[in-house]
């Protein structure tokens, strides 16, 4: 995540809300996402086999009751602290979105 988009994400701005503030932040998103299939493809494996994270009835995915929190100080340097807290914040936009479907126009990506 480049410094200047990480600067524009806060939890008190809703998806919606901050794509028409920052249309800039989106250009060529579609194609930088489709990039990133493989290596989410190959995260959610690991994830899955490690059992960090399991497939519901329903198909989605949950994190599995046993796993253990993470520090997210130790090993971390200011940036990847960053990173990580503008993560929490785009999780909860997410969350709060609405319809797969309504994210996937918000953001001009077609399943």
């Amino acid at each position: 995540m480049i410094q200047y988009t990480r600067m524009n994400i806060n939890s008190r701005t809703q998806l919606l809300v901050w794509i028409q503030r920052y249309p800039q932040l989106l250009i060529d998103f579609p194609k930088r996402a489709r990039e990133l299939v493989p290596i989410t493809n190959e995260s959610v494996e690991f994830l899955l086999q490690t059992g960090k994270i399991r497939l519901t009835e329903n198909g989605e995915l949950e994190i599995s009751s046993t796993s253990r929190i993470l520090s997210k100080t130790k090993f971390v340097d200011e940036e990847i602290s960053d990173c990580l807290k503008k993560g929490e914040h785009i999780a909860k936009w997410f969350a709060l979105a609405g319809k797969v479907e309504t994210i996937y126009i918000e953001l001009g990506v077609r399943p």
